[in-house]
């Protein structure tokens, strides 16, 4: 063991037998600046100097991962539950891996709080397992992760295990076939060289054999799902990729809102391999053309983990009720969790049981919760990443906070919201709040700067929950928040749509990012959506997210169907649980400012259903949100997102 190894265990067993982290915000700050000068010696000599100074040993230990994973490790081993430490398992297990050490790989990995690894880390493991023990992998894994699309460590477990014939022959096939649906070609002419299949151009179409087909069908289903139907229809190739083709198309169908020829691919597909993505669209696709008894079982078919969701556990009562099963899907209906979400909310309404607003708890002190030198440590973090505009620590601060909320029970994670609330750390209170078991509404739906918001509500003509709902969703009321995509502030106005609303209102174009201009324009723009669209919130808060062109092809797609099916039919996965959280949000806005019962049932069917509401005019019509990590439903339409 060398030198710097024998210091470190010292300084880290000084460390955790400490009472508490004592670091100052100015010594925290010359910690980062040590790591960020690449001096290890710097960065050491600061670790051991003051053993107190977990962040110096923490970042001591990252700035030798390349070289040397042994401070990392004993970090790690001291105190694995400890938050700064759970993030290092993590780098831990990445260097591990790349040196393709697969002893630490195993032993980090198997250190690690299960609840904290990922499906690639467990594909790593599962990899490193195999090469130590040559031992096979157990045929259900292989099974559920050749269904839906493989990280790089699936990939190169999957690529390992058929270099020695380790995948059974009825499950090669739809290997490839994932490959080729997910574009994944190079992974695919891996496997396929392997196991002597011989390597085709996947885009010729002179006489596609099955690969060929699967390939050139997945694509073209992308964007003309219609024509790749009629293609699959015409073609000549066996049972089993046919109807593993089908399954594939009618999901791309009912994307693009082409219910009933979804619903004539979807039968004619099979169970067998879907993604989770095919079994939630199956379900979707019985929905939307009133087939109960199918949508039924296709729910039973559905992985567990899916089953019990809020979601499909509402879905399955609704099928039931459908049916005259009332007794049944009331049954249903009650496995529902109670919690302050759309599904939650809607099964409780009818059950008949809507809350109102509890009166607020009076939370503990801080001091007095179980992992206080856990919470201490973040908000050190935090506050000092905000004294000196440190991103890192800003965002490693809320690693370790959130990581403590999730070991707290409610009484503490009650006061890890108030705590951060005083701080102004808006996002991490709301998140403490909304992992209680129990939610507390009042700290989960705050209401800060709410006399702006007041003042441009009434001057647009909309209630003061909707942009409230907005920026809850949006930016948790973190002001100064600006996001990767470059949407900035309380109501996240990207610059473009900033730049047009500022013009209309005759304000500078810089003004969006103070407070107070933010919300008056994305107040302005969220009630410009809501008044072109009948005051239809789900087409407004879908258009605030996805674009307006879209939310308008939406809205005349589903028309006439109940209202929070609407919502689910929603085709991107991202808008579609938008518009379900701004709906749950205003709802209990408009509860905790009206003394209201929580009842979505009522609220929903109060919701504008008309077939075409939308005005068109030369107002911005490319939406505000950047979405352009959901490919789902892309097209040509006037949407530029």
């Amino acid at each position: 063991m060398n030198k710097f190894n024998s210091l470190i265990i010292t300084a880290y067993l000084a460390i955790i037998s400490s009472t508490s982290y004592a670091t100052s915000p100015a010594q925290l700050q010359n910690d980062y600046q040590a790591y960020q000068s690449n001096d290890k010696t710097k960065i050491t000599d600061l670790a051991l100097t003051n053993t107190t100074d977990i962040v110096a040993n923490y970042l001591a230990a990252l700035s030798n991962l390349k070289t040397n994973l042994n401070p990392a490790i004993i970090f790690f081993q001291q105190d694995p539950k400890n938050p700064l430490a759970i993030s290092l398992s993590h780098k831990i297990l990445d260097k591990s891996y790349e040196s393709q050490d697969w002893n630490t790989y195993t032993k980090i990995y198997n250190q690690t709080e299960a609840s904290q690894l990922s499906q690639n880390e467990t594909c790593g493991q599962k990899l490193a397992n195999y090469i130590l023990s040559q031992k096979s992998i157990d045929h259900d894994f292989i099974t559920q992760m050749i269904k839906n699309k493989m990280p790089d460590r699936c990939l190169s477990l999957i690529a390992t295990l058929s270099a020695n014939g380790q995948i059974p022959n009825n499950e090669l096939i739809p290997t490839l076939y994932n490959l080729l649906i997910h574009n994944q070609t190079s992974q695919f002419n891996q496997i396929a060289n392997q196991n002597k299949i011989e390597n085709y151009q996947l885009n010729d179409t002179s006489n596609p054999n099955k690969y060929q087909l699967v390939y050139q069908i997945s694509q073209l289903a992308i964007k003309t799902p219609d024509e790749a139907l009629a293609k699959l229809e015409q073609s000549k190739t066996d049972k089993f990729t046919k109807q593993y083709l089908y399954n594939y198309v009618a999901t791309r169908l009912a994307i693009k809102q082409m219910f009933s020829l979804a619903l004539i691919a979807t039968n004619k597909g099979h169970s067998s391999y879907l993604t989770d993505d095919q079994f939630e669209w199956k379900a979707r696709i019985f929905l939307a053309n009133n087939q109960w008894s199918d949508t039924l079982a296709s729910i039973k078919k559905m992985p567990k983990i899916l089953q019990d969701t809020n979601k499909w556990l509402y879905w399955k009562a609704y099928a039931e009720k459908k049916l005259g099963r009332n007794k049944q899907g009331n049954t249903t209906l009650g496995k529902v969790s109670s919690s302050p979400s759309f599904y939650s909310l809607l099964a409780r309404s009818e059950l008949g049981i809507n809350p109102t607003i509890p009166a607020k708890i009076a939370p503990n002190d801080i001091s007095s919760i179980k992992y206080y030198d856990y919470a201490k440590l973040g908000f050190d973090l935090y506050s000092t990443g905000t004294t000196y505009n440190n991103s890192y620590y800003k965002n490693l601060g809320t690693y370790v906070l959130y990581r403590t909320i999730a070991y707290s029970n409610d009484t503490d994670k009650a006061a890890i919201s108030n705590q951060a609330y005083k701080l102004g750390i808006t996002d991490t209170a709301i998140y403490a709040a909304i992992k209680m078991d129990n939610t507390d509404i009042n700290l989960a739906f705050p209401m800060p700067y709410l006399d702006s918001y007041i003042k441009y509500s009434n001057e647009n003509g909309i209630p003061v929950s909707i942009p409230l709902a907005i920026s809850r969703q949006e930016s948790r009321f973190n002001a100064t928040v600006v996001a990767f995509d470059g949407g900035v502030g309380l109501m996240q106005l990207m610059p473009a749509t900033a730049n047009f609303i500022a013009k209309k209102l005759g304000v500078s174009n810089n003004c969006y990012k103070d407070y107070p201009c933010n919300i008056q324009e994305g107040t302005w723009f969220i009630a410009d959506l809501y008044h072109k669209f009948g005051n239809n919130l789900i087409y407004a808060s879908s258009g605030y997210n996805a674009g307006p062109g879209r939310a308008r092809r939406w809205e005349k797609a589903f028309y006439g169907m109940d209202n929070q099916l609407q919502t689910e039919l929603i085709p991107f996965d991202i808008t579609r649980t938008y518009t379900q959280h701004i709906l749950t949000n205003q709802l209990i806005y408009d509860a905790i400012l009206n003394k209201k019962s929580l009842n979505m049932v009522d609220y929903l069917k109060q919701i504008n259903n008309k077939d075409q509401t939308f005005i068109d005019d030369n107002n911005n019509n490319s939406g505000n949100d950047s979405i352009d990590k959901d490919t789902s439903d892309n097209d040509n339409d006037n949407s530029t997102n």
